[in-house]
């Protein structure tokens, strides 16, 4: 697989069809490291203004290989936006990183970190804790700590009856599951980060209207009592850090984390 700056290009075979992925290179041998990284809700792989491009190039010219990922039902993997969850995004990352692992590209990889924006951060976090032997380090950028009450903003008002009923909730031209609200309504993040020991790193903006810092920057801080946690509120930031030097500011901060662990 040839070596950009930008990715490249290829199919993560799944049992449950195939994901589009892009992974990173380093330009030499590379520090061993992996870092896996999760897009948002209905997002991609690109994410925001390609956000996770840019993110993945410089950390790759830092010596790390960087793969991310479209879930099922984004971007270009197979499905539709009725197989977006959090469980069938968990199993995507599972597949992702154990395809990952059998690529001669990845040969020498010794260590796997991940990384996961907003809805993905959820995602990022439910991955660690399932398998926090796995990942050597979890970031979370703008990540909603409850993932039900900032999703159920954007799309008010639900008829949740009506929802129950037909099995999907209409939202433009997508559908939604039913089974997505009703996992947001089970996640019990706060009782599981308890016991998280890892390192984590957790960014926010302080001008994020889809996820506000205040309250979720500080119940994430208020969970992670366990864990190692170097934390940042970037003045300025929107949802997706479009701000040139908020965007620089987020990688930057991410880049020192992974190489610190």
């Amino acid at each position: 697989m040839e070596k950009t700056y930008y990715g490249e290009s290829f199919q993560i075979e799944t049992p449950k069809g195939y994901l589009g992925a892009s992974l990173h290179q380093p330009p030499d041998q590379g520090n061993g490291q992996i870092v896996v990284m999760l897009h948002g809700f209905s997002g991609n792989r690109y994410e925001v203004n390609g956000l996770f491009e840019r993110t993945g190039g410089h950390l790759a010219s830092l010596g790390f290989h960087v793969l991310r990922f479209d879930f099922r039902g984004c971007g270009e993997s197979h499905g539709t936006t009725m197989d977006i969850c959090p469980s069938a995004q968990v199993e995507d990352t599972f597949w992702a990183v154990e395809y990952a692992q059998k690529m001669p590209e990845l040969a020498s990889i010794t260590g796997c970190h991940i990384l996961g924006f907003s809805f993905g951060g959820v995602v990022a976090t439910l991955c660690a804790l399932e398998r926090p032997e796995l990942f050597k380090s979890l970031s979370i950028w703008e990540g909603p700590f409850n993932l039900g009450r900032e999703l159920k903003k954007v799309f008010e008002p639900i008829n949740f009856e009506q929802v129950w009923a037909q099995g999907y909730f209409e939202s433009g031209p997508n559908k939604l599951s039913a089974q997505l609200f009703e996992e947001l309504d089970n996640l019990e993040i706060r009782s599981r980060l308890a016991t998280y020991s890892g390192p984590v790193l957790l960014i926010t903006g302080d001008h994020d209207p889809i996820v506000p810092s205040d309250p979720n920057h500080k119940e994430w801080l208020s969970a992670l009592t366990a864990a190692t946690v170097t934390e940042k509120i970037i003045h300025g930031a929107d949802h997706g850090f479009t701000g040139h030097e908020q965007e620089k500011q987020a990688i930057e901060l991410t880049s020192e984390f992974l190489q610190q662990y």
